[in-house]
């Protein structure tokens, strides 16, 4: 983890985030593969910053936590890889956005368009949990179309996030407008 982030806080632990040591992802070296969060700083923080959240921003909250187990799996193979590193820079800048909305002092909430697009995320995951599962992870590694779906459906996945983040800046501004007609 770099310097600058501080550690996971206790009850943020493998069940907490749903990576578990059973993952169909073999094990890198002697490395679990939950360890890639150590990588990832935008999103831990994001993690972090949810783990203290309660009530509105418990469906952020849960497909955040399905979507980290999804990356874990994922990273086992491509680890390194050109698509993964793509992956990952386009992730860690969406959570960086997100961590800035709901981080903030007034917090945006979560609308029904934003419940609604997590929906739709959770099922682009499930729909990459079942292209990982053990039977195909050999399979995947070997045939390209099997990871161009995984990395289609990840695309899928950024742009729903995306549009959550507009949401966020979208009510974000109609709250200080509300805020600041009260001032006057």
């Amino acid at each position: 983890m770099s310097s600058g982030t501080p550690p996971l806080e206790e009850g943020l632990g493998d069940s907490d985030v749903c990576v578990h040591t059973t993952s169909p992802v073999p094990l890198i070296g002697d490395r679990p593969p939950h360890d890639f969060l150590e990588h990832w700083t935008h999103l831990t923080a994001f993690l972090r910053l949810l783990a203290d959240e309660s009530g509105p921003t418990i469906p952020i909250k849960s497909v955040v936590i399905e979507l980290a187990d999804s990356i874990g799996n994922v990273e086992g193979f491509l680890n390194g890889g050109e698509e993964y590193e793509a992956l990952k820079n386009k992730l860690e800048n969406i959570f960086e956005m997100l961590a800035q909305h709901y981080g903030a002092e007034v917090s945006p909430g979560v609308s029904v368009i934003v419940e609604r697009l997590c929906e739709d995320i959770d099922r682009e995951l499930q729909h990459v949990k079942e292209m990982l599962n053990q039977d195909r992870l050999v399979r995947l590694k070997e045939e390209s179309d099997d990871l161009e779906d995984v990395l289609r459906h990840y695309d899928r996945i950024i742009d729903m996030l995306k549009r959550v983040t507009l949401n966020a800046n979208a009510t974000m501004w109609k709250i200080m407008d509300k805020s600041g007609m009260v001032g006057k």
